[in-house]
Order: C-alpha cells, then sequence, then structure tokens
C-alpha cells in the first residue's frame, strides 16, 4: 500500500473483539465499547450498524482536522465540560465530537448527506445538550 493511499480511505478498518477498549476503560469515566483512532476502529464486541455509523462519524471528524489535532480538541473539550459539570462522564458526552455522533449514528444517509465540520454546529447551539 502506498503512503497516500491511508491518507485517502473513506472509512477506517473495524477490529471486533478488542481487548483495546476494555483496558482504556480502565481510565475513562465511561465503559468504552469502540473507539476510533487513526485508520482503526476498536470494538469490543461485533460492530452492529449504529457502532459503525457512530465510529465513522469519528473519523470523519478527524480526517477534516488531521487526525492529531481532532484529539487535541477532543480531549481540551472533554477537561472544560468536566470542570463545567463536574462529571467526566457528562463531560465526555456534551463534547460536540459525541454529540454529533450521538445525534445521527442511527441515520443510515447521515454519512452520504453529512457535511464537513458538522461537528461545529454543535459547539454553537449549546441548547441541544444531550
Amino acid at each position: 500500500m502506498s503512503p497516500n493511499v491511508g491518507a485517502c480511505m473513506k472509512y477506517p478498518i473495524f477490529y471486533e473483539y478488542s481487548k483495546v477498549p476494555a483496558f482504556l476503560s480502565k481510565f475513562a469515566p465511561i465503559k468504552i465499547y469502540a473507539i476510533s483512532f487513526g485508520w482503526w476502529v476498536w470494538c469490543r464486541g461485533p460492530a452492529n450498524t449504529r457502532v459503525r455509523n457512530h465510529e465513522r462519524i469519528h473519523y470523519l471528524q478527524q480526517r477534516e482536522l488531521g487526525f492529531a489535532l481532532q484529539w487535541v480538541l477532543y480531549l481540551a473539550f472533554w477537561l472544560v465540560l468536566t470542570i463545567w459539570y463536574c462529571d467526566g462522564a457528562r463531560g465526555y458526552r456534551c463534547s460536540p465530537f459525541e454529540r454529533e455522533a450521538y445525534d445521527n449514528d442511527i441515520d443510515p444517509h447521515y454519512l452520504d448527506d453529512r457535511k464537513p465540520f458538522a461537528w461545529i454546529r454543535y459547539i454553537l447551539d449549546p441548547s441541544r445538550e444531550p
């Protein structure tokens, strides 16, 4: 595979029945079922349609922001929201990245219709808190 092929992958590679989410859950405020990082997604069990859509939304967010910047922003939003709500799980759920993914992971057409940087509207509309 040439170095440029990964940069244009439409969707990530899924690894089901992975121990990665269980390990990371030891350090997280939530029980992680699946996690998207770069071109890969690790799932505790089977990746059903909803999980796949949710993690594909995160993959597109990461691609838009150059992977590393998305994780920096993700962590920054989580820290600020965790302090704001005094609750790590709520800080996670209120992140604009998670709000976009949770709001749209059940829509089978969302990935086809999604506009770039769609997660930004969740910053600008705090009234739509989950």
